[in-house]
């Protein structure tokens, strides 16, 4: 509605809302703006309103439209020609009718068309049947997510395995000859040793920078006298002098890594023969310097060095701890592998002292010094300190000794004085 001149047929004169009747030419209705804003307010109002009132409307009989479509069942019912000449010709919306009363009260089951032919007149509904009602067999549910599917054992090329199973997420396969093996998941438990002796080798990596070290499923390709094998540890070391360097784009290790740890999965005989014969096995006849098999328990642990001729032995550890000889100065606590210490507490430890938090240690250790020179120095300045006020005190008792020496030497020339006053 305009608001220019009049207001609902109002006209302003002198700041009143009065009939255009009465309100001379000229006057403008903005002059009355008590009057106009009310109305425009009032007329909005009732707009919100209505439109409110639609909205709650149409939620309204969209649920209990969306409420009648989930509660009624499907109607699969269909008829043949015979039945549809029997019963005669029906509406759709006879049929709907029809499903949504069988629905509500279901019928058992009728007799079929051809036993009824010739009992029932045209026209004229079948009797219901006595018999029960068949049940209806709901398919199983369908998982959300479906499991893997393990390829364990099938037979595929070389070329094959790298692009199809190599870089496979769900499921990690290494490569046997031609056949592909699962690798198996270690417990827990087995993990907590995995992580901590990661940890610990990455701090000596980092205190002495000599080897790379990879535990991403990296791969590594190996020729044996048996057959091609592809493997995939756990944990892989290559020292800076490999001859074939790791570099940062690589998805796969192209030369034998120098040191190769596993964590061992104890779930089935296979998988412990696995890691403890079949990969020490090829590990040793590869090239791998050193091999270790982690596990949770003391008996299932071992750690082998490869010999000139090609076979693994075991590393004998000297008082409980194991040195390597591929990373020299890396070395370890057997019992630290169960136990497995915070690297606040190996920091004060002798065996892991040397590259656990070094920077810690020596910051602590020049800590520890300039408090001690402090110290020294403090106490040196308090000698000092008192030897000064031990030579003032003697300073002071030397005057004062000079003092009364001469206030003896004035007395006895005092008294000379007056001796020779009384004789003369």
């Amino acid at each position: 509605m305009g608001l220019s001149g009049t207001v609902s047929g109002m006209r302003v004169a002198a700041g009143v809302c009065r009939p255009t009747s009465e309100v001379p030419d000229g006057m403008d209705a903005r002059a009355c703006p008590r009057q106009a804003a009310p109305a425009r307010d009032r007329y909005r109002g009732r707009l919100d309103q209505i439109f409110k009132t639609l909205e709650r409307t149409l939620q309204f009989t969209a649920f209990v439209m969306l409420w009648r479509i989930r509660s009624r069942k499907p109607c699969f019912r269909t008829r043949s020609t015979r039945e549809a000449g029997l019963r005669g010709p029906r509406s759709q919306r006879d049929l709907a009718n029809e499903c949504d009363g069988r629905q509500r009260h279901p019928r058992p089951e009728v007799l079929t068309l051809d036993q009824s032919h010739h009992q029932m007149p045209r026209g004229r509904p079948m009797p219901r049947s006595t018999s029960a009602p068949a049940r209806r067999h709901r398919p199983p549910p369908v998982p959300l997510v479906s499991e893997p599917v393990s390829h364990d054992g099938r037979e595929v090329t070389e070329e094959e395995y790298w692009r199809d199973y190599y870089l496979e997420s769900d499921v990690h396969y290494e490569w046997n000859n031609g056949r592909l093996e699962e690798k198996p998941v270690s417990d827990y438990g087995t993990f907590l040793v995995y992580a901590w002796f990661i940890e610990l080798l990455r701090h000596f990596l980092r205190a002495r920078p000599s080897a790379r070290m990879v535990a991403l499923e990296m791969g590594f390709r190996l020729v044996l006298p048996t057959g091609t094998v592809i493997r995939k540890p756990d944990l892989g070391v290559v020292r800076d002098d490999n001859p074939v360097p790791l570099q940062p784009l690589d998805a796969s290790y192209r030369g034998v890594f120098d040191v190769c740890i596993e964590a061992l999965s104890d779930k089935d005989r296979r998988g412990i023969a696995r890691d403890a014969v079949t990969k020490r096995a090829e590990y040793a006849a590869g090239g791998v310097a050193e091999y270790y098999i982690l596990h949770r328990e003391p008996g299932h642990q071992a750690f082998y060095a490869r010999t000139s001729a090609g076979v693994y032995v075991p590393i004998v550890p000297a008082a409980g701890v194991i040195r390597s000889l591929v990373l020299p100065g890396f070395q370890f606590r057997l019992d630290d592998l169960l136990t497995q210490p915070s690297p606040e507490a190996m920091r004060h430890d002798p065996v892991y002292a040397p590259f656990v938090l070094p920077g810690w240690r020596e910051a602590e250790e020049r800590a520890a010094a300039a408090m001690q020179q402090a110290q020294a120095q403090a106490q040196a300045e308090a000698q000092a300190r008192a030897v000064a006020e031990q030579g003032m005190q003697q300073a002071i008792a030397a005057q004062e000794a000079a003092e009364a020496a001469r206030a003896q030497a004035e007395e006895a020339l005092a008294r000379l004085r007056a001796e020779l006053a009384n004789r003369g």
